[in-house]
């Protein structure tokens, strides 16, 4: 056999040898990829696909903070830092769209709610207003709630099983080279959560 033809031989051994192994490294990472997608799918529509997730847990309580801060203007002036940061907090768990973001924006408002519940004790008119007190206390223990509700949200499970397979060998290495990270977890220490 001439050298010229186990050259070409060599080659394309070699070439199809790197075409398997590029193969497989990029079948595995769209495979871990994919399975981000569905874990987030499940924070977004639910474990049922019937919207009950995570994703609708966080839309309630921006929306809770939203009603929280109109309660507390009626008793606070409307530009002190509590009720803008409690506004803004609620504003940015609104729009926060990865589950990343949303993890921040949620630590953020919970933040935020601890320290109006610092400063509301203190608010004489708040505190003599019936009414408003008790539906300062229903919205207060709404939105601390919501943490223990999205602690126990079967997203959480999953998102824990699929940091497992990335955090081993090959997961990790197929998922590193798709840019693929850690999904966070809605937990109470994640959360910010004190109950």
């Amino acid at each position: 056999m001439p050298a010229n033809v186990k050259m070409q031989r060599v080659m394309a051994i070699a070439l199809t040898v790197v075409l398997i192994l590029g193969s497989i490294v990029v079948g595995g990472a769209r495979t871990f990829a994919g399975r981000q997608r569905r874990v987030i799918a499940v924070m977004d529509r639910g474990a049922k696909g019937d919207g009950v997730g995570i994703s609708s847990d966080i839309r309630k309580r921006a929306d809770t903070a939203l009603t929280l801060v109109t309660l507390l203007s009626r008793h606070m002036p409307a530009d002190d830092p509590l009720i803008m940061e409690l506004s803004e907090a609620a504003g940015a768990l609104s729009g926060a769209r990865t589950p990343w973001d949303k993890l921040d924006a949620n630590r953020r408002l919970t933040q935020a709610v601890d320290s109006a519940a610092a400063t509301a004790q203190n608010v004489d008119s708040l505190r003599t207003h019936n009414t408003d007190a008790a539906q300062y206390r229903t919205l207060t223990s709404a939105i601390r709630s919501s943490n223990l509700t999205m602690q126990h949200d079967e997203y959480n499970t999953l998102a824990r099983q699929f940091n497992s397979q990335i955090a081993s060998f090959p997961g990790g290495f197929f998922a590193g080279l798709g840019g693929v990270k850690a999904l966070p977890l809605f937990d109470q220490e994640a959360a910010g959560a004190r109950n």
